[in-house]
């Protein structure tokens, strides 16, 4: 298989319902967060035995998306996180590769700018995902 990249990856949320998704891209993506995690140890031990330690998933913390900012009109990244979508309100969320397999997740976003060009509009922002579900794989034709 060939290896993929963030070309045509694309960040979705749900706007339809938990029975009929209507999966609605979020546009403008510049970087996607690691949604896997870090490998920690855990402990195994017994409270009578040996100290012993294995590998196991470490929990993600907030992921951290970036994009570019595309103004506020009907569609944009910028509308759709911070007043369609809306601060507080917890979605279903997936990011989808160009293979049709990603990751599925629900969360609350907030949306922060990154700075200004010079001009009256912010250049980037970033907004940070409150995951409050498990980080689930897929595989769709879709």
């Amino acid at each position: 298989m060939a290896k993929l990249t963030s070309k045509n990856t694309k960040l979705q949320y749900n706007s339809g319902t938990d029975v009929a998704p209507v999966w609605t891209e979020i546009p403008d993506v510049r970087t996607f967060p690691s949604l896997i995690g870090d490998i920690d140890e855990v402990d195994t031990s017994v409270v009578t035995g040996d100290k012993t330690s294995g590998e196991g998933q470490a929990s993600v913390e907030s992921p951290v998306f970036k994009f570019a900012y595309s103004g506020q009109g009907a569609g944009t990244n910028f509308l759709l996180l911070n007043t369609t979508i809306g601060p507080g309100v917890t979605k279903p969320y997936r990011i989808l590769y160009v293979d049709g397999s990603g990751f599925g997740f629900s969360a609350t976003c907030r949306v922060k700018d990154e700075g200004f060009d010079g001009g009256s509009a912010p250049v980037d922002f970033s907004a940070k995902f409150f995951i409050s579900s498990l980080v689930v794989p897929f595989a769709t034709s879709t």
